[in-house]
Parts: structure tokens; C-alpha cells; sequence
């Protein structure tokens, strides 16, 4: 075998080895079952900053918010990958609004009663662990809230509360211990305790 071959042998093994390494300690999905992947996504530099001075470490990703929405909704679940990890979730809508709420919209003709918008906060836990608690807000352009385990208490931040001009697809993923204390009352961690 020549050199060239080795090279490209190794090289396409290693490739190999670290494609497959994610997969591993993963929940395995049943069957039909398919998760929404978080992509990894670096925000710009003065985004970056701003998040730098909040948080010890954060990670940011681009999502598709209305298969998370479709998937809450249709199923009473979610399955979200995140940074190679598998949240394998169980939903139910939680209306915050009050009995009897309405909407109503000022016309020129009047006020004119609207049908309200779905129900688009969510309560939960982290499948096969009934004592986890799960918070989130979910439309199909925005996500927010908190996976809380007894070992973790993991946001989800839309990066737009920390970059203005953003897609509201983008979010940041930080864990409490990860919020510097001079950023506790600015990225809302505080504020969902």
C-alpha cells in the first residue's frame, strides 16, 4: 500500500471515529421518533463579547423553532439534541393566561373580540425522570426557558435578548453555575427561579 493510501485510509478513519463519537451515551429514539438537532452556530464577535461578559461558558445554536413547536404541540414531546446530547422531553401545554381571558382588537368599526392564540407556554419533565422540571415558551419563531434535573439547571436563551438583529431561531444554552454574578438580574436566570 503507498503512502498516499495509508494517509487517505487514516484520515478517513479517523473521520470515522469522530462522526460516531457523539452517538455515544445517547438515548436511543424509538422507532419513528426523530429529534430536532440543535446546529451549532457562533454569533459575531460583538455578540460574542456581550455573552462573554455574562456567562463563564455558553454555547449558542441555530434551531428549527417550528418542528420544536410542531413536535410540543402534535405530541406532547419533544426530542431536542444539543450540543451531543439527546433531551428526550414529555409536554404539556400550561395556560398562564386567566380564566375566561380575551383579546380584543381596536378597529375603526370598534372593538372587535379575537380568538385567542394557542396556548404557547409548556410545563414538563426530562422523560424517565419525574422529578425533572421543564419550562418553556414555544412558538414557532421563539424558544425560551429552562430543563431543571436534580444534577442541572440548563437555559435556553433566544440570542436576540442578548444581540439585537438576530434570526429567532438562534438561542443561547447556559447552565446556572455558568452565569457570571454580576450578570444574574440581565439574563433572566433570576427572573425563573
Amino acid at each position: 500500500m503507498s503512502l498516499k493510501s495509508k494517509k487517505s485510509s487514516l484520515v478517513l478513519g479517523l473521520m470515522l471515529t469522530l462522526c460516531a463519537l457523539p452517538a455515544l451515551g445517547r438515548v436511543p429514539l424509538r422507532e419513528g421518533e426523530t429529534p430536532v438537532v440543535a446546529i451549532a452556530d457562533l454569533p459575531s464577535p460583538g455578540a460574542q463579547q456581550k455573552l462573554d461578559s455574562l456567562f463563564y461558558r455558553w454555547d449558542s445554536y441555530e434551531l428549527d423553532l417550528p418542528a420544536i413547536e410542531r413536535q410540543a404541540r402534535e405530541n406532547g414531546r419533544l426530542k431536542l439534541q444539543v450540543g451531543g446530547r439527546l433531551f428526550d422531553l414529555e409536554l404539556q401545554p400550561n395556560d398562564l393566561r386567566a380564566p375566561g381571558f380575551t383579546t380584543v382588537r381596536q378597529t375603526r368599526r370598534g372593538a372587535v373580540k379575537e380568538k385567542p392564540s394557542p396556548v404557547a407556554t409548556f410545563q414538563g419533565h426530562v422523560s424517565e425522570d419525574p422529578e425533572s422540571i421543564v419550562r418553556l415558551l414555544i412558538m414557532k419563531d421563539f424558544l425560551q426557558g429552562y430543563i431543571r434535573t436534580q444534577d442541572e439547571w440548563i437555559f435556553i436563551d433566544p440570542l436576540l435578548k442578548y444581540s439585537k438583529g438576530v434570526a429567532p431561531s438562534k438561542v443561547v444554552v447556559f447552565d446556572e453555575d455558568d452565569v457570571r454574578p454580576e450578570a444574574g438580574t440581565l439574563c433572566g436566570a433570576s427572573e425563573l427561579a
